[in-house]
């Protein structure tokens, strides 16, 4: 046809480049291990290294990652560990103490008594309690969370409906657990939830209502993660 089919300026004519991309540190991106496995197989001085560097990323959201790093044999490394828990636990506590406040100076506000909520779980979750403590604040949670669905209409989301029925289980209130089971609407069910209440019937000794709840689960609609169907197999082999 004797037309070019290409804009040939295109290919000759090159935009100019902005900026030069940075190669990357190929050896230490290809070289990602857990925290704890480089834990096991480095040096004092490596350890001490390795978790300043995590920590200084951003102590509030990456403690976590080095949280196996506390009984570790180098005592230096533990005490990095040590402080940082302090330091974390330190700022949750106070954080959630101020939400306590203002609720205390608006008890009838419900968007603040849901933050406080948020803040409650986020604190008992934190890893950072001793068990005792952590039971006292799922009271305080499964008390204040009564007084919001007492409120009425407050947009309680199942993960809040979950979270009430995970502790009460933890604290063995296993009549409440059932009531408010029993009373929950469907659409606040989750696999989380039923989890709990399988792992309540478990505990009880119930078969019956186990695998109940089994059944329920299965035919619930609800889409399950890798390991609920897992359960779902491994109970159902069980009860072959």
């Amino acid at each position: 046809m004797k037309k070019s089919s290409y804009d040939r300026e295109s290919f000759v004519k090159r935009y100019n480049i902005e900026r030069e991309q940075t190669m990357p540190e190929v050896e230490k991106e290809l070289d990602v291990v857990p925290v704890e496995d480089a834990m096991a197989i480095s040096s004092n001085e490596e350890k001490r290294a390795l978790l300043l560097e995590q920590l200084k990323k951003d102590l509030q959201s990456n403690y976590k990652v080095v949280l196996s790093a506390g009984n570790d044999v180098d005592s230096e490394s533990a005490h990095y560990v040590a402080a940082a828990k302090m330091e974390v636990y330190r700022r949750k506590h106070a954080q959630l103490q101020s939400w306590k406040k203002q609720l205390e100076e608006e008890p009838g506000n419900a968007k603040i008594l849901k933050r406080y909520l948020k803040e409650l779980e986020e604190f008992i979750e934190s890893e950072l309690l001793a068990e005792r403590e952590a039971q006292l604040y799922k009271v305080q949670y499964c008390k204040e969370f009564k007084k919001l669905e007492g409120m009425g209409e407050n947009g309680l989301t199942k993960e809040e409906y979950g979270c009430y029925l995970t502790y009460l289980v933890d604290l063995k209130q296993y009549e409440k657990a059932q009531t408010f089971w029993k009373n929950c609407n469907q659409s606040e069910k989750n696999e989380t939830a039923y989890r709990k209440i399988l792992q309540m019937y478990y505990e009880m000794r119930d078969e019956q209502k186990f695998y109940q709840c089994l059944d329920s689960l299965q035919t619930s609609g609800i889409k399950l993660s890798l390991e609920g169907r897992k359960l779902l197999q491994y109970w159902a082999e069980r009860r072959e």
